[in-house]
């Protein structure tokens, strides 16, 4: 009875809904009008975001007033130095002019781009905002049918370090230059290296002890095999030093540019020319004072770069990275007012040729527009290496794993390597590719550490595994037969490296850096072995057998040849950084010899087309050594600069 009632119950109320409904819309004659839309409502106010950029967390501000957004601040960053400026200015211009997000990223600076972006949104949707009412189309203003025509003396393709020093160097000649940037900002991977610069250098090496195990490396080296003639003549000049440096009895470090050019023929697998080697370790050591001559102060010692295999890398006083060289020649330019004519944002995209002679290049500008560019006496390629060119990577080296990140910049894709194939340039060793293997595990980039790169290196067991001052191959190779393929750098808080700010050396701060688990902290042994996830008992014996080594200076275990006393870590706090090889340095590229002149398939000159820098194939065979990169783009850089304003 119950369930009779309450389904005629709601018979019932069915039929009342539906007379209801129909009286009331004729009652109330409602026919003709559209439902109210309900306005979205943003509320007023000033918002912060803190985003993820290329080298940890920006923080964003930003105003809205009236549905608008009124302006956009970067209140804080850790972003590098010649590679923020632009996208800084440029996108919250942008987004402030068009009242939109969908912006453009800057060639060169694409994670500082994003995470600037994504900050706006961020703060959009806290104001209450929908993302989707911000993301008009911006239409990028090309240019039909442009064309534009430039001549100079030489012309130079690329403005990082090597085609910034090509560029005074060619202009202190009297030469008028052009320096085409396809980023915005010059710099290329120069200005996210390191900074270390190998080279001889006796004032510098001669206040510092030579060890015990540092002979027996030299004795190594002299007891090679000679591979040719000049290897043998090599050897000889060595072994007549090295005992001249024995009879004096000095005890400090001995080097010469011979033994840096043995040490990176070795290096190598004895897979590079020679020739090319020893002149580019020559021009290096003349570099050092060139750079000084330009008001680049360097610091007082020297050190050894992670698998820079000697202390002969010479670092920046004033400056963290490589940011300081290019810093140098923009300086060396706008003071002496040399005719230097540097353009942004055009990519070069073929060589143009006359004759059997190069004469120039054509480029595309970031409008549309079409650039040819006549060079007098020659063309410099400075491009770089195509270490970011995840393709080409594989093309050349297909061992190479696709979850393997990189630590080059974006823009390093082979560009300059192709057109100069296209041009008839042969190339050499290109399947020979460094992987770094202290690389940010998150990133791919250097960047993530405190301390020397060089200190106790343990695996998540809490075990050294490796002589931390091997050759970079051979580091790479012990990383990846390790738990995860990761392993910490390990330093304390004396031997951190913190400037003032407690900030390393790309700017970072070290409490964000424990924040974001870039870096583990622990008062004690037990503490970091806790952080890490090890036995505490396995790292305080680790820690007791590296103390012991730093001591006697004796590595029993991998047989490390020095220990500086920044890496004896005698008490804490103690901090570990996590790293992992990623993709570094392309060894492969256009040959060239020792006048930087492009070699044919013949082996003869391109008339009028010279490289220099990583670009260039042939000076590091197999495996580059730590801290050669730099003086390798900025001496052989300089040297072309002299060549093509010479027009030799």
């Amino acid at each position: 009875m119950r369930k009779k009632l309450s389904t005629l119950l709601t018979i019932f109320i069915l039929m009342s809904a539906v007379f209801l409904s129909g009286c009331g819309g004729k009652t109330e004659n409602k026919t003709d009008t559209k439902p109210e839309t309900v306005k979205e409502t943003i509320k007023n106010g000033v918002y912060q975001a803190t985003v993820k950029g290329n080298n940890g967390d920006i923080k964003v501000e930003v105003k809205i007033d009236n549905e608008k957004i009124e302006g956009i601040t970067i209140i804080e960053h850790n972003e590098t130095k010649g590679l923020y400026e632009v996208p800084m200015e440029r996108i919250p211009k942008t987004i402030l002019e068009n009242q939109s997000v969908a912006v453009d990223t800057v060639a060169g600076a694409t994670n500082t781009s994003k995470a600037i972006i994504d900050g706006v949104k961020d703060c959009i949707v806290q104001a209450g905002g929908k993302i989707e009412n911000y993301m008009t189309k911006i239409e990028v203003k090309t240019v039909d049918n442009k064309e534009i025509t430039k001549t100079a003396d030489v012309i130079i393709v690329g403005g990082g370090g090597a085609g910034m020093s090509a560029a005074v160097a060619a202009a202190e000649e009297g030469a008028s230059v052009i320096v085409i940037e396809k980023n915005a900002a010059l710099g290329g991977n120069t200005v996210l290296a390191g900074g270390g610069f190998n080279a001889y250098d006796a004032s510098r090496q001669e206040q510092q002890e030579m060890k015990a195990t540092q002979l027996e490396t030299v004795k190594k080296i002299l007891a090679v095999e000679p591979k040719n003639e000049l290897h043998k003549e090599l050897l000889n000049v060595l072994q007549t030093q090295f005992d001249e440096y024995n009879k004096n009895g000095s005890g400090y470090i001995f080097d010469s540019p011979e033994f840096h050019a043995l040490q990176t023929y070795d290096g190598g697998d004895y897979m590079a020319d020679l020739n090319l080697i020893y002149t580019t370790v020559k021009r290096s050591a003349d570099m050092v004072n060139v750079l000084e001559g330009y008001g680049l102060e360097w610091k007082k010692g020297v050190t050894t770069y992670v698998g820079g295999l000697w202390p002969r890398a010479h670092e920046a006083a004033a400056y963290k990275s490589g940011v300081g060289f290019i810093d140098t020649f923009t300086k060396v330019i706008n003071e002496r007012k040399l005719n230097v004519e540097i353009i942004y944002e055009v990519k070069a995209d073929a060589i143009i040729s006359k004759d059997g002679e190069v004469i120039g290049v054509t480029g595309v500008g970031i409008d549309g527009s079409k650039y040819t560019f006549n060079a007098n006496k020659g063309v410099i390629l400075a491009t770089g290496g195509f270490g970011a060119n995840t393709a080409m990577v594989k093309k050349y080296k297909p061992s190479v794993s696709d979850s393997v990140k990189t630590t080059n910049a974006p823009s390093i894709t082979g560009d300059g390597i192709e057109i100069a194939e296209k041009a008839g340039a042969v190339l050499v060793g290109m399947e020979q590719i460094q992987l770094l293997p202290t690389s940010n595990p998150v990133t791919g980039g250097s960047p993530g550490y405190i301390g020397q790169n060089a200190g106790m290196y343990i695996n998540k067991e809490g075990k050294r595994f490796v002589n931390e001052y091997g050759r970079r191959d051979e580091l790479t190779e012990a990383v990846f037969k390790q738990p995860d393929g990761i392993f910490f750098i390990v330093t304390n808080e004396k031997n951190a490296l913190l400037d003032a700010e407690r900030k390393n050396k790309f700017g970072e701060k070290l409490d964000d850096l424990i924040a974001t688990k870039q870096v583990f902290k622990g008062d004690t042994i037990e503490d970091l072995a806790k952080e890490i996830g090890a036995d505490p008992a396995v790292l305080n014996e680790t820690f007791a057998k590296w103390r012991e080594a730093c001591k006697t200076g004796i590595d029993k275990e991998f047989g490390r040849n020095a220990f500086a006393e920044n890496v004896w870590l005698e008490e804490g706090p103690y901090y570990a950084a996590p790293r992992t090889p990623a993709v570094h340095h392309t060894m492969g590229g256009v040959q060239v010899d020792i006048d930087t002149h492009v070699l044919d398939k013949n082996g003869n000159p391109i008339k009028g087309l010279y490289a220099a820098g990583e670009i260039t194939g042939g000076i590091h065979g197999s495996n580059r050594l730590g801290g050669n990169a730099v003086p390798d783009a900025l001496a052989n850089g300089r040297a072309a600069g002299k060549m093509a304003a010479a027009k030799k």
